[in-house]
């Protein structure tokens, strides 16, 4: 996934910074936020519906 992300050139090219970092402890940190993710970011109580404008985003 790292990787992908640099191919895709400009601002992602910086998340190349990421492959000197070990996968274990990337895992780890990964394992770490998304085991925190509530108490990081909250929790809503519904999901947001898309405007009309990023309906146009996604594929049917």
């Amino acid at each position: 996934p790292i990787r992908i992300l640099r191919d895709l050139g400009g601002f992602w090219k910086l998340s190349s910074f990421f492959l000197v970092i070990p996968s274990f402890l990337r895992d780890g940190m990964y394992d770490l936020v998304a085991f925190n993710r509530y108490r990081l970011f909250g929790k809503l109580e519904s999901c947001r519906v898309p405007t009309v404008e990023e309906k146009e985003s996604f594929l049917d």
